[in-house]
């Protein structure tokens, strides 16, 4: 009887211990399971944004600032303004800001440009113009105190200025000598000389300019010789020219065959210069009897 009571109590006991280890297990596993919980609610998912001297980076949340900036192997210096403590915990979302700013003194030049001065020239024909005196630039030396961001200018000051040598102003002459031009009427022609000459019937043209230098132009091209399409004017023809508005009197030419078409025109000229000068003009052409 008593070896049995002795039993029973043994499994009792035995029941109790294995009900409080199951109780522990069961505490530990919860334990377990919570902390499980408890770290991946807290861990911190998604990115942070780096702006480091204007590049931009895209690191995950959570680390410190220094610990972004060390994983990417980026290194601050004297120069750097950070917009967060470096130990600052980023979260997701969270942008951290690394400007260079650099403050320079330069010394540069800048060029002074020329200005243009004219006078009237009695001697040279209304409306040409002749430069006298050619432009030259000046140069001005600047000193400056210059702030830059990542490498972009955001502040120039000149603290100094200094003038290396002045510009020379270009110098223009502008004609007014207004050109005489013959008078016509039923056929005569009176020059402003005072000659009379009789023409048959006119025509208008364009005008323009060769001297004998230009490609094609005939060896024999003297002042006087208009270069023309042959099915328009008879070479050998003589001519008066001027210009149809009055600005320009050519005066008696004779035609010479050229490769123009139509109502066109090639004036010569003794210089590449008078060319220019002329450039492309409507005139009127007298046919000279």
């Amino acid at each position: 009887m008593y070896h049995y009571a002795k039993t029973g109590r043994k499994r009792r006991r035995k029941k109790g211990l294995l009900g409080v280890c199951f109780l522990l297990a069961g505490l530990w596993a919860a334990g377990l399971a919570w902390i499980f919980v408890s770290e991946q609610q807290f861990q911190p998912t998604g990115e942070a944004t780096l702006v480091f001297r204007g590049e931009v980076y895209q690191v995950p949340a959570g680390q410190t600032a220094k610990q972004m900036l060390e994983s990417l192997g980026l290194t601050l210096t004297g120069e750097d303004t950070a917009s967060l403590p470096l130990d600052a915990v980023l979260s997701a979302g969270a942008v951290f800001t690394v400007e260079r700013h650099r403050h320079r003194q330069e010394v540069y030049t800048l060029a002074i440009p020329p200005e243009t001065e004219y006078c009237m020239d009695d001697t040279l024909p209304w409306g040409r113009e002749v430069e006298l005196v050619a432009g030259v630039p000046g140069e001005l030396q600047c000193t400056a105190q210059v702030d830059y961001v990542n490498g972009l200018e955001t502040r120039r000051e000149i603290t100094k200025k200094e003038l290396l040598y002045p510009a020379q102003n270009q110098l223009i002459a502008v004609g007014t000598c207004e050109a005489p031009v013959p008078s016509a009427g039923n056929g005569y022609l009176w020059l402003p000389e005072g000659e009379l000459l009789t023409y048959t019937h006119t025509a208008a043209v364009e005008a323009t300019a060769f001297t004998g230098t230009d490609p094609g132009a005939a060896a024999n091209a003297r002042p006087g010789t208009v270069a023309v399409d042959p099915g328009f004017i008879t070479p050998g023809t003589r001519l008066y020219i001027v210009a149809s508005d009055g600005s320009f009197s050519y005066g008696i030419a004779q035609a010479q065959a050229g490769s123009l078409q139509g109502k066109r025109i090639d004036l010569y000229f003794p210089t590449a210069a008078e060319c220019a000068d002329f450039g492309r003009k409507e005139c009127t052409v007298y046919f000279l009897g």
